[in-house]
């Protein structure tokens, strides 16, 4: 007595066939190592007399864009600059019609290299005859973050300037020279 109490309705519930009338229509998708494909002529049926229309493939999908890579295209610096900095960067480059970089490469311009470095490197005191004062080292402090768009090559030379002055990090450096550059640096 093995009858079903249930009918199978499995059938009943299948997807038909999908994609079934689409059958000779697609053409297979190339693989990327496979020779590509020769144009088909088709002639059409009605006008004999007409040139057979060549159907091309279509091309291949252009490669997506890849994000720059290291020492390449342009990207964003984040740059701490002090409440007064800001202020005055932001007058100057709407005044001037410019980018923070910009303003930046007219800053590492005019302001000499001397200047900068002495600011990182301040002269130890003296105390008498004994042991000299030890002198704080200036780093960068708490600031406002403006993003800076630096290509490639300015952010290799902001690297070197970096390790060549001896500055804390990139974003004291430029904060520095920027506060030199439109006299607001507290020094």
């Amino acid at each position: 007595m093995t009858e079903e109490r249930h009918p199978n309705l499995a059938g009943a519930f299948a997807p038909p066939n999908r994609g079934e009338g689409l059958v000779g229509r697609l053409q297979p998708r190339p693989r990327a190592d496979a020779p590509a494909p020769v144009p088909e002529q088709v002639q059409p049926d009605s006008e004999p007399d007409q040139a057979p229309v060549v159907r091309r493939p279509r091309a291949a999908a252009t490669p997506t864009k890849q994000a720059p890579a290291a020492g390449e295209g342009v990207a964003n610096t984040a740059i701490y600059l002090p409440q007064a900095t800001f202020d005055a960067a932001q007058e100057a480059i709407h005044a001037r019609r410019t980018t923070y970089a910009d303003l930046a490469v007219s800053a590492f311009t005019a302001v000499p290299k001397e200047d900068v470095w002495a600011y990182f490197h301040p002269n130890t005191q003296k105390t008498g005859d004994g042991m000299p004062a030890r002198t704080p080292r200036q780093t960068g402090g708490p600031g406002i973050q403006r993003q800076f768009r630096f290509d490639g090559a300015q952010r290799e030379w902001l690297h070197a300037e970096v390790a060549t002055i001896e500055a804390p990090s990139l974003s004291a450096l430029v904060a520095v020279v920027l506060g030199m550059y439109l006299h607001t640096l507290e020094q």
